[in-house]
Protein backbone atom coordinates (compact mmCIF):
# COMPACT_ATOMS: atom_id res chain seq x y z
CA UNK A 1 0.00 0.00 0.00
CA UNK A 2 1.38 2.98 -0.87
CA UNK A 3 1.10 6.66 0.85
CA UNK A 4 -0.65 8.46 -2.27
CA UNK A 5 -3.33 5.49 -2.64
CA UNK A 6 -4.04 5.72 0.81
CA UNK A 7 -4.59 9.76 0.77
CA UNK A 8 -6.72 9.68 -2.03
CA UNK A 9 -9.31 7.77 -0.10
CA UNK A 10 -9.21 10.21 2.88
CA UNK A 11 -11.83 12.24 1.57
CA UNK A 12 -14.41 9.20 1.36
CA UNK A 13 -13.02 7.53 4.78
CA UNK A 14 -14.52 10.84 5.82
CA UNK A 15 -17.54 11.08 4.21
CA UNK A 16 -18.81 7.60 2.75
CA UNK A 17 -19.99 7.99 -0.93
CA UNK A 18 -23.48 6.99 -1.31
CA UNK A 19 -24.03 5.30 -4.53
CA UNK A 20 -27.41 3.81 -6.02
CA UNK A 21 -27.89 0.39 -7.60
CA UNK A 22 -25.91 0.09 -10.87
CA UNK A 23 -23.82 3.06 -9.75
CA UNK A 24 -20.03 2.48 -11.03
CA UNK A 25 -16.74 4.08 -10.06
CA UNK A 26 -13.50 3.91 -12.08
CA UNK A 27 -10.25 3.95 -10.76
CA UNK A 28 -7.74 5.47 -13.68
CA UNK A 29 -4.04 4.40 -12.38
CA UNK A 30 -5.48 2.23 -9.94
CA UNK A 31 -3.73 0.53 -7.03
CA UNK A 32 -4.52 -2.31 -4.72
CA UNK A 33 -5.99 -0.87 -1.20
CA UNK A 34 -7.65 -3.06 1.58
CA UNK A 35 -10.63 0.54 1.88
CA UNK A 36 -11.73 -0.33 -2.03
CA UNK A 37 -13.46 -3.10 -1.35
CA UNK A 38 -15.30 -1.57 1.78
CA UNK A 39 -15.81 1.81 -0.18
CA UNK A 40 -16.50 1.00 -3.73
CA UNK A 41 -16.81 -2.83 -3.81
CA UNK A 42 -17.91 -4.36 -6.86
CA UNK A 43 -19.11 -1.23 -8.66
CA UNK A 44 -15.31 -0.62 -9.20
CA UNK A 45 -13.68 -0.68 -12.12
CA UNK A 46 -10.08 -0.14 -12.10
CA UNK A 47 -7.80 0.76 -14.78
CA UNK A 48 -4.13 -0.32 -14.68
CA UNK A 49 -1.33 -0.88 -17.57
CA UNK A 50 1.14 -1.83 -15.72
CA UNK A 51 1.26 -5.98 -15.11
CA UNK A 52 2.50 -6.07 -11.49
CA UNK A 53 -0.11 -3.69 -10.01
CA UNK A 54 -2.88 -4.82 -12.16
CA UNK A 55 -2.24 -8.67 -11.04
CA UNK A 56 -2.42 -7.33 -7.39
CA UNK A 57 -5.97 -5.52 -8.08
CA UNK A 58 -6.69 -8.93 -9.09
CA UNK A 59 -5.34 -10.70 -6.91
CA UNK A 60 -7.83 -8.72 -4.81
CA UNK A 61 -10.94 -9.45 -6.09
CA UNK A 62 -11.07 -6.22 -8.28
CA UNK A 63 -12.02 -5.85 -11.96
CA UNK A 64 -9.17 -4.68 -13.84
CA UNK A 65 -8.63 -3.31 -17.27
CA UNK A 66 -5.37 -1.85 -19.32
CA UNK A 67 -7.07 1.31 -20.54
CA UNK A 68 -9.97 3.65 -20.02
CA UNK A 69 -11.74 2.61 -23.62
CA UNK A 70 -15.81 2.87 -22.96
CA UNK A 71 -16.02 3.59 -19.83
CA UNK A 72 -18.65 6.50 -19.19
CA UNK A 73 -21.80 7.47 -17.23
CA UNK A 74 -19.24 6.86 -13.94
CA UNK A 75 -20.89 7.72 -10.89
CA UNK A 76 -17.48 8.63 -9.59
CA UNK A 77 -13.67 9.05 -10.84
CA UNK A 78 -10.66 8.41 -8.69
CA UNK A 79 -7.28 9.48 -10.66
CA UNK A 80 -3.50 8.78 -9.75
CA UNK A 81 -1.76 10.76 -12.43
CA UNK A 82 1.15 9.90 -14.39
CA UNK A 83 4.35 11.10 -13.19
CA UNK A 84 4.99 12.26 -16.58
CA UNK A 85 2.89 15.96 -16.31
CA UNK A 86 1.13 15.26 -20.31
CA UNK A 87 0.52 11.70 -19.58
CA UNK A 88 -0.93 12.80 -15.94
CA UNK A 89 -2.75 15.23 -17.66
CA UNK A 90 -4.53 12.92 -20.58
CA UNK A 91 -5.26 9.84 -17.22
CA UNK A 92 -7.22 13.38 -15.41
CA UNK A 93 -8.95 13.94 -18.72
CA UNK A 94 -10.14 10.33 -19.14
CA UNK A 95 -11.56 10.16 -16.17
CA UNK A 96 -13.52 13.70 -16.59
CA UNK A 97 -14.86 12.57 -19.69
CA UNK A 98 -16.04 9.52 -18.26
CA UNK A 99 -17.82 10.78 -15.39
CA UNK A 100 -21.32 11.70 -15.57
CA UNK A 101 -22.51 15.00 -14.77
CA UNK A 102 -23.06 15.52 -10.79
CA UNK A 103 -20.44 12.82 -10.22
CA UNK A 104 -17.28 13.54 -8.16
CA UNK A 105 -13.36 13.22 -9.04
CA UNK A 106 -11.29 12.29 -6.97
CA UNK A 107 -7.46 13.22 -8.01
CA UNK A 108 -4.43 12.99 -5.68
CA UNK A 109 0.08 12.92 -5.98
CA UNK A 110 2.82 12.88 -4.41
CA UNK A 111 4.58 16.02 -3.72
CA UNK A 112 7.46 14.68 -5.15
CA UNK A 113 5.08 13.83 -8.48
CA UNK A 114 3.97 17.75 -8.58
CA UNK A 115 1.29 17.10 -6.12
CA UNK A 116 0.45 21.12 -6.48
CA UNK A 117 -0.31 20.83 -9.90
CA UNK A 118 -3.39 18.45 -9.62
CA UNK A 119 -5.96 20.31 -7.58
CA UNK A 120 -5.32 23.21 -10.15
CA UNK A 121 -5.85 21.01 -13.41
CA UNK A 122 -8.65 20.08 -11.72
CA UNK A 123 -10.55 23.14 -10.30
CA UNK A 124 -9.20 24.14 -14.16
CA UNK A 125 -11.86 21.34 -15.64
CA UNK A 126 -14.47 21.89 -13.20
CA UNK A 127 -14.62 25.38 -13.55
CA UNK A 128 -14.93 26.06 -9.62
CA UNK A 129 -12.52 25.75 -6.68
CA UNK A 130 -11.82 22.42 -5.15
CA UNK A 131 -11.77 20.74 -2.00
CA UNK A 132 -7.89 20.25 -1.20
CA UNK A 133 -6.45 17.66 1.38
CA UNK A 134 -2.96 17.56 2.75
CA UNK A 135 -1.09 13.99 4.55
CA UNK A 136 1.50 12.00 4.14
CA UNK A 137 3.49 14.43 1.74
CA UNK A 138 0.42 14.42 -0.62
CA UNK A 139 -2.33 16.26 -1.53
CA UNK A 140 -5.38 15.07 -2.82
CA UNK A 141 -8.42 17.41 -3.96
CA UNK A 142 -12.21 16.71 -5.47
CA UNK A 143 -14.22 18.40 -7.11
CA UNK A 144 -17.95 17.68 -8.69
CA UNK A 145 -18.83 17.85 -12.28
CA UNK A 146 -21.10 20.42 -13.76
CA UNK A 147 -22.18 20.53 -17.00
CA UNK A 148 -19.71 20.08 -19.52
CA UNK A 149 -17.50 23.21 -19.70
CA UNK A 150 -14.40 21.11 -18.95
CA UNK A 151 -14.96 18.86 -21.68
CA UNK A 152 -12.76 20.86 -24.65
CA UNK A 153 -9.90 21.26 -22.19
CA UNK A 154 -9.92 17.84 -21.68
CA UNK A 155 -9.70 16.78 -25.12
CA UNK A 156 -7.01 18.90 -25.76
CA UNK A 157 -5.09 17.44 -22.57
CA UNK A 158 -6.05 13.74 -24.62
CA UNK A 159 -4.52 15.01 -27.57
CA UNK A 160 -1.27 15.77 -26.06
CA UNK A 161 -0.98 12.62 -24.49
CA UNK A 162 -1.75 10.52 -27.32
CA UNK A 163 0.35 8.34 -29.62
CA UNK A 164 2.94 9.70 -32.40
CA UNK A 165 5.46 9.24 -34.34
CA UNK A 166 9.34 10.33 -32.78
CA UNK A 167 11.84 11.73 -35.20
CA UNK A 168 13.09 8.40 -36.11
CA UNK A 169 9.65 7.33 -37.03
CA UNK A 170 8.79 4.61 -34.04
CA UNK A 171 5.60 5.09 -32.40
CA UNK A 172 5.83 6.54 -28.97
CA UNK A 173 3.37 8.45 -26.46
CA UNK A 174 4.26 10.35 -23.04
CA UNK A 175 4.73 8.39 -20.07
CA UNK A 176 6.44 5.14 -21.83
CA UNK A 177 9.74 5.08 -20.71
CA UNK A 178 12.03 7.04 -22.69
CA UNK A 179 9.47 8.68 -25.15
CA UNK A 180 11.01 11.14 -26.34
CA UNK A 181 14.57 9.95 -27.23
CA UNK A 182 16.50 6.85 -27.60
CA UNK A 183 17.91 6.37 -24.30
CA UNK A 184 21.71 6.11 -24.59
CA UNK A 185 21.91 2.86 -22.57
CA UNK A 186 19.51 1.19 -25.37
CA UNK A 187 21.87 2.64 -27.86
CA UNK A 188 24.87 1.57 -26.80
CA UNK A 189 23.45 -1.92 -26.15
CA UNK A 190 21.96 -1.80 -29.96
CA UNK A 191 25.62 -0.98 -31.31
CA UNK A 192 27.56 -3.39 -29.65
CA UNK A 193 25.94 -6.19 -30.18
CA UNK A 194 27.02 -8.71 -33.68
CA UNK A 195 25.78 -8.82 -36.77
CA UNK A 196 25.78 -12.33 -36.54
CA UNK A 197 23.35 -12.89 -33.54
CA UNK A 198 20.66 -15.51 -34.85
CA UNK A 199 17.79 -17.60 -33.72
CA UNK A 200 14.87 -16.71 -31.50
CA UNK A 201 15.80 -13.55 -29.33
CA UNK A 202 13.21 -11.80 -26.30
CA UNK A 203 13.65 -8.38 -25.58
CA UNK A 204 13.03 -8.27 -21.92
CA UNK A 205 11.42 -4.89 -21.00
CA UNK A 206 11.08 -3.79 -24.48
CA UNK A 207 9.37 -0.76 -23.58
CA UNK A 208 7.77 0.66 -27.08
CA UNK A 209 10.14 -1.04 -29.12
CA UNK A 210 13.33 0.96 -29.29
CA UNK A 211 15.41 -1.62 -28.72
CA UNK A 212 13.92 -4.63 -30.57
CA UNK A 213 13.82 -2.33 -33.85
CA UNK A 214 17.56 -1.40 -33.54
CA UNK A 215 18.38 -5.55 -32.80
CA UNK A 216 16.34 -6.07 -36.13
CA UNK A 217 17.86 -3.83 -38.55
CA UNK A 218 21.65 -4.67 -37.39
CA UNK A 219 21.09 -8.68 -37.01
CA UNK A 220 19.17 -10.24 -40.46
CA UNK A 221 19.57 -13.71 -39.18
CA UNK A 222 17.69 -13.18 -35.75
CA UNK A 223 14.21 -15.12 -36.65
CA UNK A 224 12.04 -12.96 -34.49
CA UNK A 225 11.97 -11.72 -31.19
CA UNK A 226 9.59 -12.15 -28.16
CA UNK A 227 8.62 -8.56 -26.16
CA UNK A 228 8.30 -9.22 -22.96
CA UNK A 229 7.01 -5.60 -21.02
CA UNK A 230 5.25 -5.15 -18.19
CA UNK A 231 3.39 -1.24 -19.41
CA UNK A 232 0.17 -2.45 -22.18
CA UNK A 233 0.63 0.86 -23.59
CA UNK A 234 4.38 0.49 -24.27
CA UNK A 235 3.55 -2.64 -25.36
CA UNK A 236 0.87 -1.41 -27.62
CA UNK A 237 3.60 1.26 -29.50
CA UNK A 238 6.25 -1.19 -29.73
CA UNK A 239 3.93 -3.84 -31.64
CA UNK A 240 2.63 -1.06 -33.99
CA UNK A 241 6.30 -0.25 -34.78
CA UNK A 242 7.70 -3.46 -35.69
CA UNK A 243 4.83 -4.58 -37.53
CA UNK A 244 5.31 -1.93 -39.89
CA UNK A 245 9.00 -1.62 -39.95
CA UNK A 246 9.57 -5.69 -39.21
CA UNK A 247 6.51 -7.75 -40.54
CA UNK A 248 6.43 -11.36 -39.20
CA UNK A 249 9.49 -11.15 -37.40
CA UNK A 250 7.19 -10.39 -33.60
CA UNK A 251 6.92 -13.92 -32.22
CA UNK A 252 4.77 -12.68 -29.60
CA UNK A 253 4.02 -10.21 -27.34
CA UNK A 254 3.57 -10.98 -24.11
CA UNK A 255 2.38 -8.35 -21.45
CA UNK A 256 3.19 -9.65 -17.80
CA UNK A 257 6.21 -8.67 -15.23
CA UNK A 258 9.57 -9.92 -16.44
CA UNK A 259 10.66 -10.56 -12.93
CA UNK A 260 8.57 -13.81 -12.95
CA UNK A 261 8.38 -16.90 -14.88
CA UNK A 262 8.50 -16.22 -18.54
CA UNK A 263 6.17 -17.69 -20.97
CA UNK A 264 9.16 -18.38 -24.21
CA UNK A 265 11.41 -21.12 -23.16
CA UNK A 266 14.49 -22.38 -25.49
CA UNK A 267 15.32 -19.06 -26.78
CA UNK A 268 18.88 -18.31 -28.71
CA UNK A 269 19.43 -14.90 -27.28
CA UNK A 270 17.98 -12.36 -24.60
CA UNK A 271 18.43 -8.43 -24.70
CA UNK A 272 17.79 -6.20 -21.74
CA UNK A 273 17.73 -2.47 -20.60
CA UNK A 274 16.75 -4.44 -17.22
CA UNK A 275 13.86 -2.13 -15.56
CA UNK A 276 15.45 -0.25 -12.69
CA UNK A 277 12.46 1.63 -10.91
CA UNK A 278 9.01 0.99 -9.76
CA UNK A 279 6.64 3.84 -8.27
CA UNK A 280 9.90 6.39 -8.27
CA UNK A 281 11.90 4.06 -6.35
CA UNK A 282 15.10 2.28 -7.84
CA UNK A 283 15.41 -0.57 -6.80
CA UNK A 284 18.19 -3.46 -8.74
CA UNK A 285 16.64 -6.50 -7.45
CA UNK A 286 14.36 -6.05 -10.30
CA UNK A 287 17.18 -6.14 -13.03
CA UNK A 288 18.82 -9.24 -10.73
CA UNK A 289 16.00 -11.10 -10.99
CA UNK A 290 15.07 -10.57 -14.84
CA UNK A 291 18.40 -11.67 -15.15
CA UNK A 292 17.66 -14.64 -13.45
CA UNK A 293 14.44 -15.75 -15.36
CA UNK A 294 16.72 -15.10 -19.02
CA UNK A 295 18.95 -17.73 -17.88
CA UNK A 296 15.84 -20.16 -17.16
CA UNK A 297 14.45 -19.68 -20.52
CA UNK A 298 17.29 -19.53 -22.70
CA UNK A 299 18.41 -22.85 -24.87
CA UNK A 300 22.05 -24.17 -23.58
CA UNK A 301 24.54 -22.01 -24.89
CA UNK A 302 22.30 -19.34 -25.19
CA UNK A 303 23.48 -15.49 -24.47
CA UNK A 304 22.00 -12.91 -22.46
CA UNK A 305 23.35 -8.88 -23.79
CA UNK A 306 22.69 -6.73 -20.90
CA UNK A 307 23.40 -2.56 -20.68
CA UNK A 308 22.76 -0.91 -17.64
CA UNK A 309 24.17 1.77 -15.07
CA UNK A 310 28.08 1.14 -14.72
CA UNK A 311 27.85 1.77 -10.72
CA UNK A 312 24.65 -1.19 -10.60
CA UNK A 313 26.43 -4.57 -9.20
CA UNK A 314 24.76 -7.56 -11.85
CA UNK A 315 28.10 -9.30 -12.44
CA UNK A 316 27.46 -11.23 -9.19
CA UNK A 317 24.22 -12.04 -10.21
CA UNK A 318 25.08 -13.06 -13.92
CA UNK A 319 27.61 -15.23 -12.54
CA UNK A 320 25.30 -16.81 -10.15
CA UNK A 321 22.82 -17.69 -13.25
CA UNK A 322 25.64 -18.11 -15.62
CA UNK A 323 28.58 -20.09 -16.82
CA UNK A 324 30.72 -17.22 -18.42
CA UNK A 325 30.26 -13.40 -18.40
CA UNK A 326 32.17 -10.98 -20.03
CA UNK A 327 32.49 -7.37 -19.62
CA UNK A 328 31.78 -5.75 -23.46
CA UNK A 329 32.22 -1.88 -23.57
CA UNK A 330 31.66 1.36 -21.50
CA UNK A 331 30.91 4.19 -22.52
CA UNK A 332 28.87 7.68 -20.90
CA UNK A 333 28.11 6.25 -17.62
CA UNK A 334 26.54 2.37 -19.14
CA UNK A 335 28.15 -1.00 -19.42
CA UNK A 336 27.59 -3.33 -21.79
CA UNK A 337 28.02 -7.29 -20.55
CA UNK A 338 27.41 -10.77 -22.60
CA UNK A 339 26.70 -13.82 -20.63
CA UNK A 340 26.16 -17.01 -21.69
CA UNK A 341 24.46 -20.28 -20.18
CA UNK A 342 26.14 -23.23 -20.24
CA UNK A 343 26.08 -25.30 -23.23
Amino acid sequence: MDDATDVLLRPWRAAPPVFAEGDHVGFLGARAHPDLARLVGPRLRAVQPFAPWALTLTAAGHEVQQETGDLAGLAAVLVLPDRQVDAGLGRLAEGWLALRDGGQLVVCAPAREGGKRWPQALAELAGHEVEVDVKARCRVAWATREGSGGDELARRWLEAAAPRRDADGRWTRPGVFSWERVDAGTALLAASLPPTLAGRVADAGAGHGVLSDLLLARCPEVEGVHLLEADARALALAERTLAERHAGRVLGAHWGDATARWPVWGLDAVVTNPPLHVGGREDPELGRAVLRRAAEALRPGGVCWLVANRHLPYEAALREAFARVRPVTTEGGFKVLEAHVAA
